[in-house]
């Protein structure tokens, strides 16, 4: 399914162009427009061609900043609660060890419900601790898999994250910030980046589209959140 802020990409079935998704004379007027060396843009013009065969997997490109998967997320999320309800476990003994429950079926000759209570609670908070470790090791591992269903918000065009992706990438290659421009006016987004990435895709639809500047915010906002992520996960604190 596609967004609203999808273009009509010039998909190719048959063999990969030498020069990639772009001609030799694209990539002539792009590097001279944007200033970017022409052979990165050759490799950046045969990194694009996966992306606009008809086949295409968005799960395999390269581009995308490595990222704990869904699964992996959701793992953590559910280590810190059963923590949280670790902890929580432990107040409420830590109160009723100082509590005495009178034995209201004493003249009936049967145990306690009380200690049947306690004992029941000990053992929910070493299964809670245990269950703890356990989603940690298999978030480590990687053997956790999300099945729950994506929120329809969510979808995007994965043709134009590939490619925003892709030159995000060769941008930072080339020691040029991640940003835009914001007209005080009308709050259209522009600048070098996005105009670059416009002009690329203006070369690979048909017929010749943009992207539109939120589609083009939103794709750099989350390729900085996913390297963030990265980051954050990579290298704990």
């Amino acid at each position: 399914m596609a967004t609203k802020d999808s273009v009509p990409w010039r998909v190719s079935a048959g063999a990969a162009a030498e020069t990639g998704a772009l001609s030799r004379g694209q990539i002539f007027v792009l590097a001279s427009m944007h200033r970017v060396p022409a052979d990165q843009l050759l490799t950046f013009s045969r990194k694009l061609q996966s992306f606009l065969k008809s086949d295409f997997d968005p799960r395999i490109h390269e581009e995308l900043p490595p990222k704990v998967p869904k699964g992996g997320r959701e793992a953590l999320k559910a280590a810190k609660h059963l923590a949280a309800a670790g902890r929580e476990l432990d107040k409420a003994q830590a109160i009723l060890e100082q509590l005495h429950f009178r034995d209201m079926y004493g003249h009936t000759g049967r145990p306690n419900p009380a200690e049947k209570y306690r004992q029941d609670l000990l053992e929910a908070v070493a299964a809670v601790r245990a269950f703890e470790r356990f989603v940690k090791v298999m978030e480590r591992e990687r053997y956790v898999v999300f099945k729950g269903t994506p929120d329809a918000r969510a979808i995007r065009d994965l043709r134009r994250e590939a490619v925003c992706f892709t030159a995000f990438g060769l941008w930072s290659d080339l020691d040029r910030p991640l940003t835009y421009t914001t007209d005080p006016l009308t709050s259209e987004r522009g600048g070098k980046l996005f105009s670059f990435i416009q002009d690329v895709v203006s070369c690979v639809t048909e017929p010749m589209s943009l992207p539109s500047d939120a589609a083009l915010r939103a794709d750099l906002e989350r390729f900085k959140a996913i390297q963030a992520e990265h980051l954050a996960w990579s290298h704990p604190k």
